[in-house]
């Protein structure tokens, strides 16, 4: 268990990292120009979206990373924090396939989000019992 709580407080001084990164996205959407021959108002509309998807994304990732900071033990001793691991493991899965898919394979990022599935993953695997079988 010990294990599984340093890695799950490595997830999520990650975390807060990228969160930092999704402020950082905000600021960057908002001042980018219209891409040559597309219409101000479509423009407009994109950059919306983008705003909406990277506020989206930036208050899930700050969530998981209070949780994974401040909340390990409730994490890795309940159901419900388990399989919260694992929604936070496939999520990052889920992130390196349509990346890759856009915009192909960033070996560095790649890989950085593909530790971050496994360190939650691994944290979504109960605790084995070890038995003391006792011999009559």
């Amino acid at each position: 268990m010990k294990t599984k709580s340093v890695l799950l407080l490595v997830g999520g001084i990650v975390q807060t990292l990228f969160v930092g990164l999704h402020i950082a996205m905000a600021v960057g959407i908002q001042g980018r120009p219209a891409p040559a021959g597309l219409a101000p108002d479509v423009w407009a509309n994109l950059k919306a979206s983008m705003h909406v998807f990277n506020g989206t994304v930036l208050a899930a990732v700050l969530c998981f990373a209070y949780i994974s900071i401040f909340k390990r033990a409730e994490l890795l001793s309940t159901s419900l924090g388990r399989t919260l691991c694992a929604f936070i493991s496939l999520l990052y899965l889920q992130r390196v396939g349509v990346a890759s898919l856009l915009r192909g394979f960033d070996v560095g990022f790649g890989l950085l989000l593909l530790g971050l599935a496994a360190v939650y993953a691994f944290a979504a695997l109960p605790e084995r019992k070890l038995s003391t079988a006792s011999s009559a």
